[in-house]
């Protein structure tokens, strides 16, 4: 994908019964692929309700500059 803003895009389906672990073990991997720091975005499909995005292991807002 050719985009001046993100370098990796990684779609990761959720599904009406997710699994927080397995969704972890997803994004695990999508972070370990990341190479020389490049910007990626991270597109959770098919949610189905609420959640915090950092017990998915996520960071956002003020939590991504620590």
């Amino acid at each position: 994908m050719s985009n001046c803003f993100v370098d990796v895009v990684f779609i990761i389906t959720v599904n009406e019964n997710m699994d927080v672990e397995k969704i972890q073990n997803k994004v695990e991997v999508a972070a370990k692929e990341i190479i020389n720091e490049e910007k990626m975005i991270i597109i959770l499909n098919d949610i189905w309700e609420a959640f915090q995005l950092h017990k998915l292991g996520i960071p956002s807002g003020i939590d991504r500059m620590n």
